[in-house]
């Protein structure tokens, strides 16, 4: 039964005085249920709002692992082909690394800048 039904029954059930009483105490109710209910509703957004922030840092976060291990299998494969040439140097593995590294570095700004 909802609320207008039962102004609708108490208006044509009891006298005028009755009526008045009850329909006073009804929106008394009403009102505090809803200060009651405002600052709940805000929580409740507020914990969506804090839990889709997560959601998206993880997003990144994992985003990131990704590049970095997409760099990290480029540059092991680079190695294993270079080993198996034979053209092993100290100085051109420190290359090798560097760049991977700055590769990794600007795929990060990359996905930063999106």
């Amino acid at each position: 039964m909802f609320i207008s039904e039962l102004v609708t029954i108490f208006h044509s059930a009891y006298k005028m005085h009755e009526f008045d009483r009850v329909k006073c105490e009804l929106v008394t109710r009403d009102t505090d249920l809803k200060a009651l209910v405002g600052p709940l509703k805000e929580e409740s957004e507020l914990q969506r709002f804090t839990r889709i922030a997560s959601e998206i840092k993880q997003k990144g976060k994992e985003k990131q692992c990704e590049i970095r291990k997409k760099a990290k299998e480029s540059y092991e494969s680079l190695l294993r082909k270079i080993k198996s040439n034979g053209l092993v140097g100290q100085n051109l593995v420190w290359e090798l690394k560097t760049k991977a590294l700055e590769c990794e570095d600007f795929e990060l700004k990359a996905l930063k800048r999106k």
